[in-house]
């Protein structure tokens, strides 16, 4: 009997051939065969003879003759030295329920993703129907505020989403289910229209967050749970057992998007990794001088970054997005992805016909970077970026506590690389403000006063409406046209200054009539 599956894929990735070159890579490898299957160059035409890099701190790192050459190979025959580290680093971070590919469970695998947002796009298409002729697509479930570029990927192939309620610290597990519910009765209102909606199990007096346009249920959760894009919430430990049961119960796949995972900086952790433990909250190495975390147990540094949805999954519904982006640097374009099995080979086959898993150079040299640095120093690596976040984050909160204080709320950071922002319902002297204008208002106040930041309205999700060509619209929540996202990435001694800039360009809108000033 065939094996069943807690993620069912898209009838695209369903309908994809096999790639006839995945049996042939191992034999190609194989210095005793003779291969005449090759569609490259001669490598006597690849250009580069070898190649060596100088780390920051002096090192250098030398690739081997055999390492030059890989690195102008198609990937397959670049990627295995970065594909054993994300293989075993994730068991030793996460240490997901079934152990193994062939051990009990679901089994999980992973596979090398050509950066961070190439990972949430073909998650997308691993699992959603894209729009149809009426311009319907596959349902939705994400943050009610969730990062742009995800967003724009989602409307792209016409999926519709709903957004999850919140709260500082991340989704409502509580809502979620309520949510879930909503939209079971919704799907069989429409499917029985004629007859009463049914009697769920649990149900309370229902979100209104469900459109009456809703036609099936959704697919899967989208979710940023830590550094949460934009607002920088940490999901807290016990949630996390709680939203994976929802998702569970109600047959929903969960796309846990985590580049942020590593860049806790609050001195807290949502609970230890491991499946099973006891979930609280507890001590991250609390390091301000970068001299002091060579002395930090690699093990330790894992155990401080918590809980994650992967090392929960009993059933292999999870696909989590890793990201070397944040925590090495966003040009090497290389992240990994971690599903059950069927997932992992679904995902090469779409990136065979894709983005092919990245550049071959980029992974030869990151390969070589983490095993020169071994366990030690990538843990040096996380610890510095946490020390170093820890204090921009408090700079920056200060900063717009002294210049903009009496004008915008914010909850302090978690983790990430964001503060988010919002006005103020009223001044100090009762004068109200409203919402922050659309239509280019607040990107000409930005040059104008010389301060760039991003306007919360781009991280509000699309939801469908009710008209009959059934397309997606903007629906955004009243409170991401009352917000900003600021970054806390450069120097700090900067964010005075940018913050009476900012306090500058809020001025200016009210003074165009976006919000009203004081006095006004």
């Amino acid at each position: 009997m065939a094996a069943r599956h807690a993620i069912t894929l898209s009838s695209r990735v369903q309908r994809l051939p096999p790639n006839p070159f995945a049996p042939l890579v191992p034999l190609m490898k194989d210095p005793a065969n003779i291969v005449l299957a090759q569609g490259v160059p001669p490598m006597e035409l690849f250009p580069l003879a070898a190649m060596s890099v100088t780390l920051a701190d002096g090192t250098a790192v030398s690739l081997s003759a055999s390492d030059v050459q890989s690195a102008q190979r198609y990937p397959p025959f670049a990627w295995g030295p970065l594909l054993s580290w994300c293989r075993r680093h994730t068991a030793e971070v996460h240490r997901p329920p079934h152990a193994t590919e062939t051990g009990g469970g679901a089994g999980w695998d992973v596979a090398v993703a050509a950066g961070s947002m190439s990972s949430v796009e073909m998650a997308i298409a691993l699992l959603l129907e894209p729009a149809n002729d009426q311009g319907k697509g596959d349902w939705l479930l994400v943050e009610e505020f969730s990062f742009t570029a995800s967003l724009d990927c989602l409307a792209s192939v016409g999926a519709r989403t709903l957004g999850v309620p919140m709260d500082r610290h991340g989704i409502d597990p509580a809502a979620l289910r309520q949510m879930l519910v909503d939209c079971q009765r919704a799907v069989a209102a429409a499917a029985h229209a004629d007859a009463a909606p049914p009697s769920l199990p649990g149900a309370g007096p229902g979100t209104g967050k469900v459109p009456a346009s809703l036609d099936r249920m959704p697919k899967a959760l989208y979710t940023i749970p830590v550094g949460q894009n934009p607002t920088g919430g940490r999901l807290p430990a016990s949630r996390y057992q709680e939203i994976y049961d929802v998702c569970q119960e109600f047959g929903v796949a969960i796309i846990e998007d985590d580049p942020y995972y590593y860049l806790q900086h609050d001195g807290t952790a949502a609970g230890p990794g491991a499946a099973g433990a006891v979930a609280t909250e507890g001590p991250m190495a609390a390091l301000e001088p970068c001299a002091e975390v060579a002395t930090v147990a690699p093990a330790d540094v894992w155990r401080g970054l918590g809980r994650s949805f992967l090392s929960l999954d009993v059933d292999g519904r999870v696909i989590r997005l890793d990201s070397f982006s944040k925590i090495v640097a966003p040009g090497f374009r290389l992240g990994w992805i971690t599903a059950a099995p069927h997932v992992v080979r679904a995902y090469n086959g779409l990136a065979y016909c894709g983005s092919q898993n990245g550049s071959s150079l980029s992974m030869v040299v990151l390969g070589r970077l983490l095993e020169t640095w071994g366990d030690q120093g990538f843990a040096q690596q996380i610890t510095r970026a946490q020390s170093l976040l820890r204090r921009r984050s408090r700079a920056l909160v200060a900063a717009v506590r002294a210049e903009c204080g009496d004008l915008v709320d914010f909850a302090e950071p978690k983790a990430g690389l964001f503060l988010w922002v919002t006005l103020k319902d009223h001044m100090a002297d009762g004068t109200a403000l409203a919402s922050f204008p659309s239509g280019g208002a607040v990107e000409k106040a930005m040059a104008e006063f010389g301060v760039v930041v991003l306007p919360g309205r781009v991280f509000a999700p699309f939801a469908a409406d009710d008209s009959d060509d059934g397309c997606s619209s903007v629906a955004s929540p009243p409170a991401t046209h009352r917000g900003l996202r600021l970054s806390f990435v450069g120097d700090e001694a900067a964010y005075s200054d940018a913050c009476r800039r900012l306090r500058g360009l809020i001025l200016l809108l009210c003074s165009q009539g976006a919000v009203q000033p004081p006095g006004a």
